[in-house]
């Protein structure tokens, strides 16, 4: 069973430690205690813990601009790593996330680095999409403004 740490805002492992990753396709509205309903993109991550492996099911909070983990806990935490992967895949799909292999064990070591680096879970920095669609929103306007002021010069 996956339970929700809500007082936990990252993974702080390094990308050695790491084994798998699997990444949605397509943002899916989410609703959690607490926080606003919003759209969310999710993330399920294999690593090394304490010499174990490890699961962990995240989610990127579009508007909240966080992270919200779910660890496994039960008895699943002692059982092989592909049991625990395909329980969270299980609980993604429970969820309605469609999860896609990343390939983060074919990578070269640095480009494993550098992937991991990229994605928000090691440090926990999400950028809320409501500036993102305030921007885009801005930028369309003035685009339209200045088609129509085009137009109008003929």
């Amino acid at each position: 069973m996956f339970v929700w740490e809500p007082r936990q805002f990252r993974l702080p492992i390094g990308a050695s430690d790491v084994l798998h990753i699997e990444e949605t396709l397509a943002d899916t509205p989410v609703t959690l205690p607490g926080l606003p309903s919003q759209n969310a993109g999710a993330y399920l991550v294999a690593y090394n813990y304490q010499k174990c492996p490890a699961v962990t099911f995240a989610l990127r909070l579009s508007t909240s601009g966080r992270l919200a983990f779910y660890q496994l806990r039960g008895e699943l935490t002692k059982a092989p790593l592909q049991k625990q992967l395909d329980a969270g895949r299980r609980f993604a799909e429970s969820l309605g996330f469609l999860l896609s292999n990343v390939g983060f064990g074919t990578l070269e070591p640095d480009e494993a680095g550098e992937l991991w680096r990229s994605m928000p879970l090691q440090d926990g920095k999400v950028v809320p999409t409501a500036n993102l669609r305030d921007q885009l929103a801005s930028g369309r306007t003035s685009l339209r403004d200045q088609l129509g002021r085009f137009l109008v010069s003929f």
